[in-house]
């Protein structure tokens, strides 16, 4: 291929030129036949491919994540249903009383402090007088996970050791338990 450096300085150089252009652009571009490929450009394509692939299964799985952090979010609180007379019922009802604080706070996702306080007795109570597991406490209480309602049973114990008034509700409402279940 020519690279013309300066315009022509005369008409045969035009000319010259003209008829190297007209050449080059009617010649057809060479055609690469399949075999000769290299094997490099075969693994380039290939890596490039594989890196497409991998980049795109990440922006998925975070996007899929994304969407369920967003699901969670916005999904409506549900109450869990409690059969009447049931002692998680009786129980929730007690600290609603003693409290102050509605039941459907006590089982809802508000945080304040006085809900909070009053979740994490509602919490210690119901599993002392039911003796339900943690993930099944958790249920009752808005589909809570076992390590909050973990959390819940060392708050009252830790406020318990504090308080003597506290501790000897505690005491009462253990008695209450064991009652409950040796009457089973």
């Amino acid at each position: 291929m020519t690279i013309y450096p300066s315009e022509p300085k005369s008409a045969a150089e035009m000319i010259a030129r003209y008829r190297d252009v007209k050449r080059r652009l009617n010649t057809p571009a060479p055609t690469v036949r399949s075999e000769e490929i290299a094997l490099k450009d075969l693994e380039t394509i290939v890596v490039f491919v594989l890196a497409v692939a991998a980049v795109t299964r990440v922006r998925n799985r975070e996007a899929a994540r994304r969407a369920d952090l967003l699901s969670l979010l916005h999904a409506p609180v549900t109450t869990p249903v409690i059969t009447p007379g049931s002692a998680a019922k009786a129980e929730l009802r007690a600290v609603s009383e003693k409290t102050g604080v509605p039941i459907k706070a006590i089982l809802g996702r508000e945080r304040v402090a006085n809900v909070a306080a009053a979740r994490h007795e509602a919490v210690w109570r119901v599993h002392q007088v039911t003796r339900w597991s943690l993930p099944r406490v958790g249920r009752f209480f808005g589909d809570r996970d076992h390590t909050t309602v973990l959390n819940s049973l060392r708050r009252m114990e830790e406020k318990a050791a504090l308080d003597p008034e506290l501790s000897a509700c505690m005491t009462r409402v253990r008695e209450r338990g064991r009652e409950r279940i040796s009457s089973h």
